[in-house]
């Protein structure tokens, strides 16, 4: 809080998709977007949007495969 008792550092959402894989000592920062069915790669940071279908990683996470589909056909 400021001199003003106002808060300096307000908090936001965090939303994440269905079927979102988020692998192991992810941090998902405050108002963080993660669409549906995408994977947040080992030890990355999300800072801002991720769009569904994409794999992303890194920090801060990047995507690097976009496309991709959870989508199991029967033979």
């Amino acid at each position: 809080m400021n001199a003003e008792g106002e808060r300096i550092n307000p908090d936001e959402s965090i939303e994440i998709g269905d079927r979102v894989w988020i692998a192991k000592e992810v941090m998902i920062l405050k108002g963080t977007i993660i669409g549906s069915d995408s994977v947040i790669g080992a030890r990355s940071i999300v800072t801002k949007k991720v769009l569904s279908n994409v794999v992303a990683v890194g920090i801060p996470a990047r995507v690097v495969q976009t496309n991709i589909s959870w989508l199991i056909e029967s033979i």
